[in-house]
């Protein structure tokens, strides 16, 4: 069969240490994975059509929401590409925590037409937004003391409670792009209990790479990750 490989990069005092993973089939056709850090130096790849596509969307999140007074943090499939700071693989769809969505709907419905978009509503509350080439999905989070995610409305059992130090304080640079991500911290619980969520999901190949890749890059920021599970409620 085929083989793939992908490279994470982790900035660090200025010194550029890169996490690989090498995802590829033995001859017998079982899966195989494989991760390390090596030292070596760091140069950014060229922003190729798919790339600038991705830039162009979330440059529209992040200066709408800036524009209507919240910020919308990254989750999910990109983050990995944020943190290493490059385009690991095709996206899709980006999803996105939003602070206070519920109160901004009107607001963000309005914009995102504006610039062309079209908007639409899904029965646990989340923005649906097409028009950039890459489906952007807003969901609602309310931040106080925790922060509150509503992943299923008001349902009983929709809302997952999280520390607020697993939103990052700081907008992250994704080539030469201002964005607001989530913490690996709360990427990696998702990662390990995707039954948070949906106790239906079953784990994708890539699924099983993001987790271990996290793990890493976790253990390099010296978090003790048995420790992160507690920290966790759903309400």
């Amino acid at each position: 069969a085929g083989a793939a490989s992908s490279l994470w990069v982790l900035q660090e005092n200025h010194a550029a240490r890169n996490f690989y993973a090498v995802h590829g089939w033995a001859p017998d056709g079982t899966e195989r994975i494989a991760f390390g850090v090596v030292e070596m130096r760091y140069r950014q790849p060229a922003i190729h059509e798919h790339c600038q596509m991705i830039l162009r969307s979330v440059a529209l999140v992040e200066q709408i929401s800036a524009r209507i007074g919240t910020t919308s943090y990254i989750w999910g499939g990109l983050t990995l590409d944020v943190y290493a700071g490059r385009l690991l693989r095709k996206h899709d769809d980006i999803d996105y925590l939003t602070v206070n969505l519920c109160e901004l709907r009107e607001a963000f419905t309005r914009q995102f037409e504006t610039a062309g978009c079209t908007v639409s509503t899904v029965s646990n509350g989340d923005l649906v937004i097409r028009g950039t080439g890459i489906k952007l999905h807003l969901g609602h989070l309310v931040v106080d003391a925790r922060a509150r995610w509503a992943h299923n409305g008001d349902a009983p059992g929709g809302v997952l409670e999280f520390p607020t130090t697993w939103l990052a304080p700081d907008a992250s640079t994704f080539y030469n792009q201002t964005v607001h991500v989530v913490k690996p911290e709360l990427e990696y619980v998702l990662k390990c209990r995707p039954d948070l969520l949906n106790p239906q999901w079953t784990p994708r190949p890539k699924d099983v790479m993001a987790k271990a890749a996290l793990e890493k890059l976790l253990y390099t920021q010296k978090v003790e990750v048995q420790d992160l599970f507690t920290q966790v409620r759903i309400r």
